[in-house]
């Protein structure tokens, strides 16, 4: 099994690049983005007058691209999601997200400049506007073909539209226009990795943690590619030293359960995954892990525990289709031993991650018969001969659903 289609690993982001300003420094604008980001924690002194130009109470409520963290009266702190370099900026530079477009139209209409270009396309790319942000991204590069930052930009709307030689073509033109910035090789190794060239993908994580070796994206990054190169050593080490950085990552803990999952050493995936629950109680992908831990450990009852909670906080949460047969063996289990409580639950969550196994749908059936749930157990049993496969087996199907129907009748 694919490990990487059940880890959903987290997104870098690229942001605006901005310089520290001085009192004499024009504003620099910075665009606050209210879709993409995590709630700031802010703390503002509350002797400023900081609200006369920006409304902290709003701020909150927003999710936002810089956070702010400190203010002096017109002056703002602004630390960045990623980065995590305080800046100080004025307050007449602080452009809201949702007028940002029209902020950045009316300086292009006065001065055509590539960088104004290139603040517009990335605004457009925020907005999902795929095809607008490549268009003012292609007149950005027109205009001044030395500008790493547009490459990028470009190089990962490409990556988005499944254009990957073009998106590899574009950052490696930002990473030879600027071979200290991290973030290209981390973005071209995620474009490398969907192409399945994991030496490649690899290569560029460990030049991106030369540069910056505090950074635990890129430790993350490099060890979900050694897990779906089947890697899991080298994926366990990483998500070590990535644990190193910072010790209460979900990230790092899941995916390190994962990898350790891949290895057959359940205990240790069951570990980690339930310190991340400590850390995060609604980290769906650390409950669905559990599951699959306990589950190879024939621990059913807890399995159907942790299964349960990560379909309660994320309905989109699903582990693949074998998962499900295993679930439906321990609903056989169950049945056998007269448990038909703990044998339906099975059921579901089997019918749930494999929605096309005949079987499944039968015994579940049966159960509703038990019950003298016959319309259920009706419904079932049409499930079952849908997806049956053998004459044989839609016959036998085909008897118990005329019992159901004749309960309908009594």
């Amino acid at each position: 099994m694919n490990a990487m289609r059940r880890y959903a690993y987290m997104v870098a982001l690229t942001l605006f690049a901005l310089s520290p300003l001085k009192a004499e420094d024009p504003p620099t604008p910075i665009v606050i983005n209210s879709k993409a980001h995590p709630k700031p924690s802010i703390s503002v002194d509350a002797r400023s007058d900081v609200s006369a130009h920006i409304d902290p109470s709003k701020l909150i409520d927003l999710k936002v691209l810089f956070c702010l963290v400190d203010a002096k009266g017109e002056w703002l702190k602004m630390i960045s999601d990623v980065k995590s370099v305080p800046r100080w900026i004025h307050a007449s530079g602080i452009t809201r997200y949702d007028d940002a477009v029209s902020f950045y139209s009316k300086l292009i209409a006065a001065s055509p400049e590539a960088e104004l270009f290139r603040r517009r396309g990335e605004v457009h790319r925020e907005h999902g506007e795929l095809d607008l942000a490549l268009a003012d991204l292609d007149e950005s590069i027109r205009l001044d073909s030395n500008t790493a930052g547009s490459y990028h930009a470009r190089g990962q709307i490409y990556a988005v539209k499944d254009l990957h030689l073009k998106a590899i073509e574009d950052l490696s033109n930002a990473i030879r226009l600027n071979p200290r910035e991290e973030w290209g090789y981390l973005d071209r190794a995620r474009v490398h990795q969907r192409l399945r060239k994991f030496d490649a993908a690899t290569s560029d994580c460990t030049q991106a943690i030369e540069i910056n070796p505090k950074r635990e994206f890129g430790y993350q990054l490099r060890a979900a590619i050694s897990i779906e190169d089947a890697k899991y050593d080298n994926a366990i080490a990483d998500f070590g030293r990535a644990l190193q950085i910072d010790p209460n990552s979900t990230n790092s803990l899941v995916g390190r359960g994962l990898a350790w999952g891949e290895k057959g050493e359940f205990e240790n995936t069951i570990l980690d995954c339930s310190q991340a629950i400590r850390f995060d109680p609604r980290c769906a992908i650390a409950y669905k892990e559990s599951a699959i831990a306990w589950l190879h450990k024939e621990d059913f009852a807890r399995s159907l525990t942790n299964i349960a909670a990560a379909f309660q906080l994320d309905p989109e949460v699903k582990p693949s289709p074998q998962v499900g047969l295993e679930f439906f063996q321990a609903a056989k289990r169950w049945m056998k031993e007269l448990d038909f409580e703990k044998a339906f639950e099975a059921c579901t969550v089997a019918i749930r991650l494999a929605p096309e196994h005949a079987p499944v749908y039968q015994a579940r059936g049966m159960i509703y018969l038990l019950r003298q749930e016959h319309r259920n157990a009706a419904a079932d049993f049409e499930h079952a001969i849908r997806f049956a496969t053998t004459s044989a087996q839609k016959a036998s199907i085909h008897i118990k659903l005329a019992m159901a129907l004749s309960g309908l009748k009594e």
